[in-house]
């Protein structure tokens, strides 16, 4: 895949979803969406949220990049939260802190791993940026809060 592409992945994450003051747009069927242009490059985040039976939030979604007008790399992920042990909005807020450490050489979600406090982010994935499946997952006190898993590559 491209370095540029890449390159505008991670920028578009960080400044996006990771940031706790993107702006987000909520869509007419309830979904929300964040936008990010620069240069030929648009990126695109689409999520919708539902909570599941026993009250807990979750989610699924989709992002596309897209340079000159011609779709390059597109992610699909689900996911949510697996205990109510932790508020989901202190939750999301470490999650957001651990997807601003995205990296290049893994495009997808977060680091491999991030530990602050009494959280902890893992994140397992195989493949590159041209085709790749992976699982996050966020922790307290080493019990299970939140996981999603994801699946991608190049268009």
């Amino acid at each position: 895949m491209e370095k540029e592409v890449i390159r505008f992945i991670v920028h578009a994450k960080k400044n996006t979803y990771a940031d706790p003051n993107a702006k987000q747009t909520k869509l007419p069927n309830g979904r929300i969406q964040l936008d990010l242009k620069k240069g030929p490059f648009s990126y695109r985040d689409r999520f919708g949220i539902y909570f599941d039976k026993n009250k807990l939030e979750k989610f699924n979604g989709s992002e596309v990049i897209v340079k000159d007008g011609k779709r390059k790399w597109k992610m699909n992920y689900r996911g949510g939260m697996m205990s109510d042990d932790v508020t989901t909005k202190k939750t999301f807020a470490f999650l957001r802190e651990a997807m601003s450490r995205v990296k290049e050489d893994r495009p997808f979600r977060g680091p491999e791993h991030f530990k602050k406090g009494k959280f902890e982010y893992v994140d397992k994935s195989k493949g590159t940026a041209d085709k790749f499946e992976g699982v996050e997952k966020v922790f307290y006190n080493g019990k299970l809060l939140h996981i999603v898993r994801y699946k991608g590559g190049k268009l």
